[in-house]
């Protein structure tokens, strides 16, 4: 396996913080903005780049310091980090939809498909059943969510 480049970790980085900055909840952007610069700065920092100072110390407080990433734990760090990001999209969108919008006043593409393909469900839904009976949206849409 090749090693693990500055361009990707950036990459990375960069796609963490465009996931973060999608939550509505003020406090819960500026939670997983703050937490992915204080994890991202030990492996930046090894391999070059100057991540933000307070960033850099509290990793350093942590135990991620700099020094401590050799190449197969960049190789692990990157591997939790493209799970975590998956994980923090899926995140954004659930509160998004609890939220409604995101601070910036936009909805993910991935709300709007939902919400869209869940419209169309009931809207197929009330022209054939009397509106009184319960209907369950996991039988719906089995294959969407």
């Amino acid at each position: 396996m090749p090693p693990v480049t500055h361009a990707q970790v950036k990459a990375l980085y960069e796609a963490t913080r465009a996931a973060a900055s999608t939550f509505s909840s003020y406090n819960f952007r500026m939670y997983f903005l703050r937490r992915t610069d204080e994890v991202f700065a030990p492996a930046l920092a090894a391999l070059g780049d100057t991540p933000p100072a307070a960033a850099l110390a509290a990793a350093k407080a942590a135990g991620n310091a700099p020094n401590n990433m050799t190449r197969e734990r960049l190789e692990a760090f990157m591997g939790e980090r493209e799970a975590a990001l998956a994980a923090l999209k899926r995140s954004g969108i659930t509160n998004a939809m609890i939220g409604g919008i995101s601070h910036d006043g936009s909805q993910p593409e991935e709300f709007k498909k939902i919400i869209s393909i869940v419209d169309d469900k009931m809207d197929a839904v009330y022209t054939l059943k009397p509106q009184n009976q319960t209907i369950t949206l996991h039988k719906l849409i089995p294959n969407t969510i």
